[in-house]
């Protein structure tokens, strides 16, 4: 019995020490590549950087101020002086003030580390961040564009804490959270038209559509194949909880099997219809009728995935 005692008293220290040992060490520091940015003043790069930044990118979504949540659900440009934060069980993350402040912005950042951060989840400080930034294989000329803009917006001094994780979220920073990795060559310039490969370029390298419509693993952080099938859910504001839609052409379960291009085009155009959704219906109806064609086009495209999703807006019970 003392033996046995002894043993569980053992286990227990160790446990103890483990934990103490995650709390307090630092998060492990990373080398990624360096990427080749051209910032510039041209006011072709500048209008197409905030095109992807207000719209297809939907960066503002999560960079802009509580304060301005509103402005931004009406599609409206306003300062990126960050400050919301999102409740995960990894920890309350508070989103950046992206201005070119030189003290609480990005102002004393260089353009590689922004680039890094975008592409491969890795700070300034070369932690590894949550990855909900889906630009590893944005195109040197669409990353050049938004930095061009970020660099061209108005500092503004806005202080963000830092992000406050939970002991699940250290263990997941220093076990399973990696930077990005390319997996295919990354374009230097891809022409925006109607192609089905332009539509996957959006859906999987700027508008996240696949970050949110396959099934994602906390515990693995990795997504589940095939993507697109939709089911993840998503929680929200408001009355709902979501659930995200099958994208894809199964012909039983695909939600937009049978929409027409036109339908999808004018779906996107009307905007938000359920308060508190997560996806970021405002931003996106700025896009362009000839990025939401080459999406469409891409999605008619892809494996389908048998997955019934019964109602992608949930009426919360009162508790």
């Amino acid at each position: 019995m003392k033996t046995l005692l002894k043993i569980l008293l053992g286990i227990v220290c160790l446990l103890l020490i483990f934990a103490l040992w995650i709390h307090f060490s630092p998060i492990k520091q990373y080398d990624a590549s360096s990427s080749e940015v051209v910032i510039t003043s041209d006011s072709l790069t500048l209008s197409h950087g905030e095109y992807l930044i207000f719209g297809p990118a939907h960066c503002a979504g999560c960079h802009s101020s509580p304060s301005d949540y509103e402005a931004v659900r009406q599609g409206q440009i306003v300062s990126l002086t960050g400050g919301r934060s999102f409740n995960t069980p990894l920890g309350e993350i508070f989103i950046p003030n992206i201005t070119p402040d030189e003290e609480t912005g990005i102002g004393n950042l260089t353009n590689d580390q922004i680039a890094r951060a975008m592409r491969y989840g890795v700070n300034h400080r070369n932690n590894v961040m949550i990855q909900v930034m889906p630009f590893t294989h944005m195109s040197d000329s669409d990353v050049s564009a938004v930095i061009s803009y970020l660099r061209y917006q108005k500092p503004v001094v806005n202080e963000v804490p830092q992000t406050e994780y939970t002991f699940m979220g250290k263990l997941m920073t220093r076990f399973l959270l990696r930077p990005m990795e390319a997996s295919e060559p990354i374009p230097n310039h891809i022409e925006a038209d109607t192609t089905i490969d332009y539509g996957r370029y959006l859906v999987h390298s700027v508008a996240n559509c696949s970050g949110c419509h396959t099934p994602f693993s906390m515990w693995t952080m990795a997504y589940d194949d095939p993507p697109l099938g939709g089911g993840n859910e998503m929680g929200g504001g408001g009355k709902f909880s979501f659930v995200t839609p099958n994208l894809t052409p199964d012909p039983e379960t695909g939600f937009i099997v049978n929409w027409s291009e036109e339908t999808f085009v004018n779906r996107f155009k009307a905007g938000s219809v359920y308060e508190g959704s997560p996806m970021p219906w405002n931003m996106f109806k700025r896009m362009s009728d000839t990025d939401l064609k080459a999406i469409y086009r891409y999605l008619q495209t892809v494996e389908p995935v048998k997955n019934e999703v019964p109602t992608v807006a949930i009426l919360k019970t009162e508790e």
